[in-house]
């Protein structure tokens, strides 16, 4: 644990966005208090390290598995009245606003568990990281919440996101 990491803070406090504490010995999961989507989740090893490449053997083989489980757990949570309960508990006013933006899109989608997911890793600041603390995102979609998603996770960068149309200038 580092006492200056925000990660190893909240899981060193049993914060309530923590939800799958005993799951594990080796990792915990938060959900993410700036949610790009409903049920967004973050997957994060319970020892303070930087980098995916800096995992263990037994780290690597149990991250496979608690993202699976945590897909599982996705799918049969009440994703409406999770957000009911995250609401009051958010970081900030920004942190609210991501919030009630995944109510607005869970209602959208009429509550129905996700379609598919995205999973994600900013391995490094160079890569986006901004917590210095691997963490591995679990992004729930659903068909229809965005015009076009073929390209996925490429669409961090942008113009490339959709190969099919080509480079966009």
């Amino acid at each position: 644990m580092n006492s200056e990491c925000i990660f190893c803070a909240g899981m060193a406090a049993n914060k309530p966005e923590f939800f799958l504490g005993g799951s594990s010995d080796l990792f915990a999961v938060q959900w993410d208090m700036f949610p790009t989507r409903p049920g967004h989740a973050l997957v994060m090893p319970r020892r303070h390290v930087q980098y995916f490449r800096d995992l263990t053997e037994e780290e690597l083989r149990e991250i496979a598995r608690v993202v699976v489980e945590v897909k599982a757990h996705i799918m049969k949570t009440d994703l409406a009245q999770l957000y009911k309960t995250l609401l009051p508990n958010a970081v900030n006013e920004k942190s609210q606003d991501f919030i009630r933006s995944a109510q607005a899109l869970l209602a959208e989608m009429d509550n129905r568990p996700p379609d598919a997911f995205n999973d994600g890793m900013n391995d490094g600041p160079a890569a986006g990281q901004t917590v210095p603390h691997v963490h591995w995102h679990i992004m729930p979609r659903w068909t229809g919440d965005v015009e076009d998603p073929r390209g996925g996770i490429r669409h961090m960068f942008p113009g490339l996101g959709n190969y099919h149309k080509g480079v966009e200038k």
